[in-house]
């Protein structure tokens, strides 16, 4: 029997330590894609909704959530 990491732990509602290596990075990138989101500027065409900056850090937020390693 295998024994649940940390990370699935705290997905499934038990205890679990906040200090685990796995979710520190976890942390550390989602506050990185949170800055990098909150300083896109919408007026850049390289930063259109669609498509640009802030459609890539969604799609990035959106692809490690719930993500099975």
């Amino acid at each position: 029997m295998r024994l649940k990491t940390e990370k699935e732990k705290m997905i499934s509602g038990e205890l679990y330590q906040t200090g685990d290596a796995e979710l520190v990075q976890d942390r550390l990138n989602a506050r990185r894609l949170t800055r990098q989101f909150n300083q896109s500027l919408e007026s850049d065409d390289d930063n259109a909704v669609v498509g640009g900056c802030p459609a890539k850090v969604i799609k990035q937020i959106d692809n490690g959530f719930g993500k099975e390693d």
